[in-house]
């Protein structure tokens, strides 16, 4: 059996690498060699879940993400849908099989058209020998919200009832493709002392006039959790929730697309009316 020290050390590993898979192993051996240290899911852990919703499932941060968008061009063009030189950006968002999908695109297309696009997609076979463009990609962290705003040139809403809570980490990415898209992130998260997690992420797409853009982010969701709710201010948010293997941790998750941002509220802990709460107080009137 492994001691303690091998797997804390692999477990620091698994957390640098976002591999939950990893993560979740060795928080299972810690729990055999020193049992019942685990009250609640540490808020470095919480960062990482939150990041890897993002940044595993983006298409677009992908290593064959270049030559996946040219597939995704590809099959524009055979479905027969309009291409036009824009920079203002069309959202879907919907189920496609267990995944959730959100879809960011400049093309003109119906709902059907996205949801028939991401299936034919998912099914593209990359040929190993493909000549891939790497997308240049920036990783950074920050001390302050102000900080990060400032330096990533974007505004990072907080609800105004926000709990008093600290905020753990303030983390970005910065990923380029060529010179017609940037996208930038930033994961803002937060823990108190009763042990709850709190997680904004929002991302921006930075589109060049002209440039035409297609992509889609797929996340894992728990069967039967895809909602809405109307926020007070009319934001229309989806719902819904993802588990942990154990089943024991469920984060409450609130979605919304505006102009060029993606804003996204994480919960883990919350009771149903402090969430809408919470929701409610978000001005995202900046984002129009």
């Amino acid at each position: 059996m492994k001691d303690k020290k091998q797997i804390l050390k692999e477990l620091d590993d698994a957390i640098d690498r976002a591999d939950m898979n990893d993560i979740e192993r060795g928080l299972n051996s810690l729990s055999v060699v020193e049992p019942n240290t685990i009250q609640a899911e540490d808020p470095g852990l919480f960062s990482t879940r939150v990041q890897k919703m993002y940044k595993e499932q983006c298409i677009m941060n992908k290593p064959r993400r270049a030559l996946r968008i040219s597939v995704v061009a590809a099959v524009i063009m055979a479905m027969g849908i309009t291409v036009y030189a824009a920079s203002t950006l069309n959202w879907f968002s919907f189920l496609s099989g267990d995944k959730f999908v959100t879809m960011r695109t400049t093309e003109s297309m119906t709902e059907d058209e996205a949801k028939a696009l991401v299936e034919t997609n998912q099914n593209a076979v990359i040929p190993d020998d493909a000549v891939m463009e790497t997308p240049e990609i920036q990783e950074l962290s920050f001390d302050t919200v102000q900080q990060a705003e400032k330096e990533l040139d974007m505004l990072l809403v907080l609800p105004a009832s926000l709990p008093d809570m600290v905020l753990d980490n303030a983390n970005a990415q910065i990923v380029g493709f060529g010179e017609g898209l940037e996208t930038r992130t930033c994961w803002l998260n937060y823990s108190d002392d009763q042990g709850r997690l709190f997680g904004v992420t929002v991302v921006r797409e930075i589109i060049q006039p002209g440039t035409p853009v297609t992509g889609y982010t797929t996340h894992d969701i728990d069967d039967g959790s895809l909602g809405s709710y109307k926020s007070k201010s009319g934001i229309e948010y989806t719902t819904l929730t993802e588990s942990d293997d154990s089943g024991e941790m469920t984060a409450h998750i609130a979605y919304t697309m505006i102009g060029e941002y993606e804003y996204t509220l994480v919960f883990v802990g919350f009771e149903e009316d402090e969430r809408q709460e919470i929701i409610d107080s978000a001005d995202l009137s900046v984002y129009k």
